[in-house]
């Protein structure tokens, strides 16, 4: 069973439980909240809004149930690896100590532990956040070959999956794993060499995936010029997208070109509707709606001339 499989039939908690079930040896304890420090590479961002303060409301009443799991690291602070959104509201709650399982793991284990753990947990992931984890993890896999964590295993005895029986490159073993394809893996990773700006309009809904992978391959000085595009009100389609990064790619993009090639706003077109009523006895019945208007706009012209 696949850890996505697992996310489904268990619940969040129950979730967390069985990965540190799996964990031997571990040393639980009960922590400073000042020593915890978030993952240098932590590719997900903190609730907010109402799911944070419903954790915050849940911590107050029961306190926190799983503890966070962490490694140490230089000068006595532990890093976060899982947990990093419980730790937050447990911060904003007042608590002072939290429960903790330490893991002494390298970084490529950390970095699959950080996405795999929030892989599990929830369901919705920003674009920008996809991109992350992906990337965090196809390095990792990347540096230690066709090795992939999964819920069960014992964190130190890293198995590849039962179902991969041929070599497979990192990308195409993350795609099986996650339940996609290789090339949308690819789409997402790709996201990571776009300007901050436009990944947040990605998020926001304003820039759609696959013209986004167009514009990534644009220098910043272009890509800064589609964001102001973008945020005037403008649509960036795949077609145009596809023109910005095929133009650059040959002889290069001025600011005219991309005004060139971006799709001008359209404005709005008026329409003013009189109701029959107000205007019935002006006209007789015979007289045809066509009529009407052109009577209307011949009288306003004779007017105003």
């Amino acid at each position: 069973m696949s850890s996505l499989d697992l996310g489904k039939n268990l619940k969040n908690r129950d979730a967390i439980k069985n990965l540190l079930g799996s964990v031997n040896n571990a040393d639980k304890r009960e922590v400073n909240i000042e020593l915890l420090v978030s993952y240098r590479k932590h590719p997900f961002k903190l609730y907010k809004d109402e799911r944070l303060d419903d954790m915050i409301e849940s911590i107050k009443q029961v306190g926190i149930l799983s503890p966070v799991i962490v490694r140490e690291i230089e000068e006595g602070k532990l890093e976060i690896l899982a947990g990093h959104n419980r730790v937050n509201a447990a911060k904003l709650s007042g608590l002072k100590t939290v429960p903790i399982v330490i893991m002494k793991v390298d970084d490529d284990i950390a970095d699959r532990i950080v996405v795999e753990s929030n892989f599990v947990q929830r369901n919705e992931f920003l674009p920008s956040e996809k991109a992350k984890a992906y990337k965090l993890l196809l390095d990792s896999l990347n540096r230690q070959g066709k090795k992939i964590i999964k819920l069960g295993d014992t964190y130190g005895e890293i198995k590849t999956p039962k179902d991969i029986e041929k070599q497979e490159d990192s990308r195409e073993l993350v795609a099986k794993y996650y339940k996609t394809s290789p090339a949308q893996i690819q789409r997402y990773v790709r996201l990571n060499y776009l300007t901050e700006g436009l990944m947040n309009l990605v998020d926001n809904n304003q820039l759609a995936l696959r013209p986004a992978v167009e514009v990534s391959y644009l220098d910043k000085k272009a890509q800064n010029s589609v964001e102001c595009f973008i945020n005037m009100g403008n649509k960036l389609s795949l077609k145009h997208a596809t023109s910005l990064r095929e133009k650059s790619e040959s002889i290069g993009l001025t600011t005219n070109d991309i005004a060139n090639l971006l799709p001008e706003k359209k404005e709005k077109t008026r329409k003013i509707e009189i109701p029959f009523y107000e205007i019935k006895e002006l006209f007789a019945e015979e007289v045809t709606d066509e009529e009407i208007i052109k009577i209307i706009i011949n009288s306003m012209k004779h007017y105003t001339s």
